[in-house]
């Protein structure tokens, strides 16, 4: 979300300024030498056993808080006696032996013998929340402090660094989110993962100094994760939500900007306290800033959809729109926007694919109707699945049939004709001898079928319908092209034989003969010439079209 670089050198900042305010702020711990003490330092009043000899300083103990809020002042006091003869001076120093920040403060200070002395610094602060331990020279005496983070309920605004101020204002809860990448003109949804939700925070960020600023640390969500992508690399900005995302942004002088952030949290830790934190640093610390959002009534009222109707017609014709119908019921206690999403796929395998996006809201207790338009250019079974809810169907789509003499124009923008649908006991065709023709006849008991095919590319196309992708059939018979009629026709028609091309010219057209071998009491009348694509993504049939005597 941030400059590394930038980042590393605010860090340290923060951690720089944090030290040099220790080590003014202890500099009156000490004294000068001879008989002029601190004014901070206090002797104590009950007498302290004491041996001859030089002065020997002992008893010592360091004192203050065990937990303080971020940014909060507070003093130490280091309690020491001479417990020697003499007086003597006592010189050692108060030191952060673990922390992130550096503290080293030396301490000289007169002691007469049997005298205990307290010595308290003055105010010390910090702004990076950590555990402190500070340590005494003189002996190993110390005392830990836990700075911990400043905390609030939404809405509060904290001084996130020097220039930046950040307001954490709601939260929401979403079981899904519909997003289109920008490369792409279809919409996809992110789920979150099983007994999670989707929440989307709302924040304000103002710079409040005279330099360009960055968001120098990182939000997160507690007992949840925030995320960076939707889907398995798309950018954040994708999500069709109100407003922006968050993130790689840099704020002028005085610049405000409101956005949201979008984590994933389990449902049980939905329903109570949920809370935001910001870390300044990037280490295992405590936050510096905690916003938490709490549940007026205890527990909070999450969006519950479920289905109450997923409709959708037994057949429909290929090609042609047709309606699913979906009702959405809201069992929640406040109104919510649903967002799902239709997709489909042919067959029963194969991934599901995005169709059509459905948003609506929803009050609480009712339901709402949304009519979806759905078509196939696939013949068979395809199946449809409202996500995320779970709910799927299905429908047989019919292939179109025409007469022949009339066209079909397939999804490759190819105009398709088939026509002189007749029979043939034998037929001629061209040998690779000059002048000569050779007869070929079908198999006994059967005859041929000839069926004039013509291809027009009428638009930018990836190629015509091949020869391959047409059979004859009689009911549930197939019969294949006759492979002994293997060259261009002489008799009883003439022309070549029909093939297929990839990449034909706008306008272009290709045509040409088949011949199937039928079993010769099938009537013409009975027998369909069928013409299917194969989808290569799924291997089954991705469209079709058929022609009969007399069509549809």
């Amino acid at each position: 979300m941030t400059d590394p670089n930038q980042s590393s050198t605010n860090r340290r900042q923060f951690l720089a300024a944090a030290a040099t305010a220790g080590l003014a702020l202890l500099a009156g711990c000490g004294s000068t030498t001879g008989s002029n003490n601190s004014t901070n330092g206090t002797p104590t009043s009950t007498p302290i056993p004491t041996t001859s000899g030089p002065a020997r300083f002992a008893r010592a103990a360091l004192l203050g808080p065990s937990t303080v809020t971020l940014g909060k002042p507070f003093r130490l006091t280091l309690e020491v006696a001479n417990v020697g003869g003499e007086t003597g001076t006592l010189t050692t120093n108060i030191q952060v032996s673990d922390g992130r920040s550096d503290i080293d403060q030396p301490i000289e200070r007169t002691i007469d013998p049997g005298e205990r002395v307290k010595i308290q610094t003055d105010p010390v602060q910090f702004d990076i929340a950590d555990s402190y331990t500070f340590n005494v020279g003189i002996s190993k005496v110390s005392h830990t402090v836990s700075v911990q983070p400043k905390t609030a309920a939404f809405g509060t605004t904290f001084d996130l660094s020097n220039r930046l101020k950040g307001t954490v204002k709601s939260i929401e809860f979403h079981p899904s989110i519909l997003y289109s990448p920008a490369s792409s003109d279809q919409s996809y949804l992110q789920k979150p993962s099983s007994d999670q939700l989707l929440a989307v925070i709302r924040a304000d960020l103002k710079n409040v100094g005279s330099q360009t600023t960055a968001l120098e640390g990182s939000f997160e969500l507690t007992n949840g994760e925030l995320r960076q992508t939707l889907g398995s690399n798309t950018p954040l900005n994708a999500a069709k939500i109100d407003g922006t995302p968050l993130i790689d942004l840099e704020l002028s002088p005085r610049q405000q900007r409101s956005g949201w952030l979008l984590g994933e949290i389990p449902r049980p830790k939905a329903r109570k306290a949920v809370s935001i934190i910001y870390q300044r640093d990037t280490v295992s610390t405590p936050p510096e800033f905690k916003w938490t959002s709490t549940p007026r009534q205890g527990t909070r009222n999450l969006p519950q959809f479920t289905v109450e109707n997923f409709q959708l017609p037994n057949t429909a014709m290929q090609g042609e729109d047709a309606t699913a119908n979906v009702t959405i019921s809201n069992e929640g206690n406040s109104t919510r926007t649903f967002q799902g999403l239709l997709e489909t796929r042919v067959g029963e395998n194969g991934d599901w694919r995005s169709f059509a996006p459905i948003t609506t809201r929803v009050r609480p207790g009712q339901s709402t109707q949304q009519n979806v338009t759905i078509n196939s250019s696939s013949n068979g079974s395809v199946s449809y699945r409202l996500a995320p809810l779970d709910r799927t169907g299905s429908i047989e789509y019919v292939p179109p049939t025409f007469a022949f003499g009339e066209s079909y124009t397939t999804t490759e923008n190819v105009e398709v004709t088939l026509s002189e649908f007749r029979t043939a006991d034998t037929v001629a065709i061209e040998n690779n001898y000059p002048d000569s023709n050779e007869q070929v006849s079908p198999p006994t008991g059967e005859r041929f079928i000839l069926v004039h095919v013509e291809a027009t590319a009428v638009g930018r196309s990836g190629g015509t319908p091949f020869a391959r992708g047409f059979s004859l059939r009689n009911g549930s018979k197939t019969f294949e092209q006759a492979s002994a009629v293997d060259r261009s026709l002489v008799t009883p028609v003439e022309g070549s034989l029909y093939s297929g091309v990839y990449d034909p010219d706008e306008n272009e057209t290709f045509s040409g003969y088949l011949a199937f071998s039928v079993p010769q009491q099938v009537p013409l009348g009975e027998l369909t010439v069928e013409w299917t694509s194969a989808d290569d993504s799924t291997g089954g049939t991705s469209e079709s079209a058929r022609w009969t005597k007399g069509g549809s």
